[in-house]
């Protein structure tokens, strides 16, 4: 061999040591934008995982995934924390659970909200409990710290704005006046996005409902109305909002919700799977029935936004539905209620289901 191959051979070797060498680390500030989608999909696989198990009572599984999805994510998102303290505390890992508690509240989540079952059982240990007691103003000021209150009011008055203007529905007719401060809601809230990225709960914090996490709902309102009414930058708004799941910034349930109504009345990701029906006070569940091809298609679709499957939203969909009272906050989208909706189940192509089969 000459000399020239050599040298060839020995950088080659070189690429490929450091290109998995990096591969195999977890996230930081430092990695470019491949690795970072790497490690974020990594991020989406175990998260899935973990509620899967937490589906067929797994619970050790469960946190070993979420542990794990942990590794590769910077910021969890909160439901994913929340999910994981429950976790700890029915596997009576108080001490783990503890720390939970102060990255919820370094979010934005208050005293009470520890007041719920199974919240409430963490005061059992009066230790552990006091210590993170004298650790909650320290927390709390840091949270106050680095959340961005401004913009925060600043979105949730382009929310007010957005509302107003569509509660001016025509209640016969069904249409929405055109209403030129609607246009610039939503021009303002993209300009936003452009400078911001998706303003997630690092930047806004998180809200709570009767001591629910939720997502800044006066957010993904204006989001969903922007593809609803398909404004003309939605094209570019889709595009921006795709590039933060990528970075972790953004679930891939909330963009399949949004991104579904550029597709209508087809569907892109199979986001209907579930109804659920009152027929004369009797209660009717049916998934949608598609063959195997269209499944397939949909769960491609669902893959190239590190969204789970359509299998996999279902078993959580009737998971959620079989156990109301679990203490799981699980984001998923797929269930729709309809009243007296049977004469038109064949045109809708659901099938009716018998949960004893799941």
């Amino acid at each position: 061999m000459n000399k020239k191959y050599w040298l060839f051979t020995i950088m080659l070797l070189i690429v490929i040591f450091f290109f998995n060498f990096n591969k195999g680390k977890k996230t930081n500030d430092s990695f470019n934008f491949l690795s970072q989608k790497d490690s974020i999909q990594l991020y989406y696989f175990h998260i899935n995982k973990a509620e899967l198990s937490i589906c067929d009572s797994n619970y050790t599984q469960a946190l070993d995934n979420y542990l794990n999805a942990f590794s590769y994510i910077n910021s969890p998102f909160p439901n994913d924390i929340y999910n994981s303290l429950i976790l700890n505390i029915y596997l009576r890992n108080y001490s783990d659970a503890i720390k939970l508690c102060e990255k919820l509240v370094l979010l934005g989540v208050n005293m009470t909200f520890f007041n719920q079952v199974p919240l409430k059982s963490l005061k059992n240990d009066t230790v552990l409990w006091n210590s993170f007691i004298s650790k909650y103003d320290s927390l709390n000021e840091v949270y106050k710290s680095k959340i961005d209150f401004e913009l925060r009011n600043e979105i949730y008055k382009l929310f007010l704005n957005d509302q107003k203007n569509f509660c001016n529905i025509d209640i016969e007719t069904g249409i929405i006046p055109y209403i030129q401060t609607q246009d610039t809601v939503f021009e303002k809230y993209f300009d936003i996005l452009k400078k911001y990225g998706y303003p997630n709960h690092d930047l806004l914090g998180i809200d709570l409902i009767n001591d629910t996490i939720i997502k800044p709902s006066f957010q993904a309102t204006i989001i969903q109305h922007m593809y609803q009414e398909s404004i003309d930058s939605i094209e570019k708004v889709s595009a921006l909002l795709k590039k933060e799941i990528f970075r972790g910034r953004l679930l891939p349930a909330d963009f399949m919700n949004w991104d579904e109504f550029r597709y209508e009345p087809n569907h892109h990701y199979g986001k209907s799977i579930l109804l659920k029906s009152m027929y004369e006070k009797d209660i009717y569940f049916y998934k949608l029935n598609l063959d195997s091809l269209r499944i397939k298609k949909y769960n491609y679709n669902r893959s190239e936004i590190f969204m789970y499957s359509f299998e996999d939203n279902l078993k959580k969909l009737i998971f959620i539905q079989k156990n109301p009272d679990n203490k799981f906050n699980f984001i998923i989208y797929g269930l729709y209620e309809m009243d007296n909706f049977e004469d038109n189940l064949k045109k809708l192509a659901f099938k009716k289901i018998n949960f004893n089969d799941y």
